[in-house]
């Protein structure tokens, strides 16, 4: 046999036997992977319980029962197309027009059901996260934000800081950036004694909410059970299952072995370093011990959980740079908070009724004005 022919017949075995364990893999996989599979969802979800099973309201009474039940049915409860109706998203934020035009009242009825099941969201002992691709995130959003300005500028001050609460809780739960454009200082400065109490206490609930977790191996366990219960497929290509030769041909199993090292690893993550500095310095040491699984599922969840870190701190600055104002206009004593970036005092530049504070993130930096009259 000449070398050509030779070699054709060595790839044509070599392709054979591939060809052959695939499709013993395929057959074989159904039956180890759910196993494997359910194994590390449930440490992920007694991992996640650190996270996202006790927390208090960040107003009024908590209550038991499951966040993301109530946000799903405030899904369910809203109107099924907003725009139908002809509004634009302009005019939905040009307050005075709304307030004249027949139609935003009749879409403000429509709506209050499902601004009512967020509320029993947002007062939930429970948030753990579930069925996150069903729920109308944006379109809810939305909702929150017209609800709210409108609330402001009919100066319903008490039901429009509960509601702005409420709505913070919600986007928190999701790990999204807090709507503070609700907030000019016109608002703040007119603001009655007891809608005052009530935001001060709030921003000061969430203040403490969103200070960095020291087990973040309980973070990441959430996000991992976004990933497993909503990402990862149960179909795989013939080259996904070659390429998990070394996990019985099991490419879901080749994931859950990444995340259960990436749970492990995250052991460089704690506890958290007090500075931005210090903070990415343990991060890279992570990426280092995690670079195995970059390009896998188990990646996509380290790379979120330093994003969503980055905009945790960058929402914490928010919260206080309010704080702050809200005291300013109060004419109460300032409070001494903290930069998350740098872990030194806000920066507080005062001129008689005039105040500015200033963080460091950002580009420019997150930064507020007031002004008393």
């Amino acid at each position: 046999m000449t070398a050509r022919p030779r070699q054709r017949w060595i790839a044509t075995l070599l392709w054979t036997v591939s060809i052959t364990l695939a499709v013993v893999a395929i057959q074989w996989s159904p039956t180890q992977g759910p196993t494997r599979f359910d194994a590390v969802v449930v440490a992920a979800k007694t991992r996640a319980k650190t996270q996202a099973g006790n927390r208090a309201a960040a107003w009024g009474e908590t209550r038991e029962g499951s966040a993301f039940a109530c946000y799903l049915a405030a899904t369910a409860a809203l109107p099924e197309d907003l725009y139908a109706i002809g509004l634009t998203r302009e005019q939905l934020t040009d307050m005075s027009w709304a307030l004249r035009d027949g139609r935003i009242c009749k879409l403000r009825l429509s709506w209050q059901t499902a601004l009512q099941l967020v509320g029993d969201g947002a007062h939930s002992l429970d948030a753990m996260p579930h069925s996150q691709r069903a729920i109308r995130w944006t379109d809810l959003s939305s909702v929150l934000r017209y609800e709210v300005a409108l609330r402001l500028h009919e100066q319903r001050w008490d039901e429009a800081v509960e509601l702005w609460i409420d709505s913070c809780t919600f986007q928190l739960d999701h790990g999204r950036w807090i709507d503070f454009d609700a907030w000019p200082d016109d608002h703040l400065r007119g603001l009655d004694r007891g809608a005052y109490q009530k935001l001060a206490t709030g921003l000061s609930r969430l203040d403490i909410r969103l200070r960095l977790p020291t087990d973040f191996r309980g973070l990441l366990a959430v996000n991992a059970l976004e990933m497993l219960e909503g990402r990862l497929p149960t179909e795989w290509d013939w080259g996904q299952i070659v390429e998990a030769w070394e996990w019985g041909f099991d490419p879901a199993a080749r994931h859950l072995a990444d995340f259960d090292e990436l749970l492990e690893q995250a052991a460089a993550l704690e506890p958290t370093a007090a500075t931005g500095l210090a903070r990415e310095a343990q991060w890279r040491s992570f990426s280092r011990a995690t670079s195995f699984c970059a390009g896998g599922y188990a990646g996509i969840v380290g790379r979120l959980a330093r994003r969503k870190e980055k905009t945790t701190r960058q929402t914490l600055t928010g919260v206080r740079l309010i704080q702050l104002a809200l005291a300013f206009h109060q004419r109460v004593t300032l409070p001494n908070l903290i930069d998350p970036f740098t872990g030194d005092p806000i920066r507080i530049m005062l001129d008689g009724d005039s105040a500015s504070f200033c963080g460091t993130e950002g580009n420019p930096p997150l930064m507020r004005s007031a002004e008393r009259q």
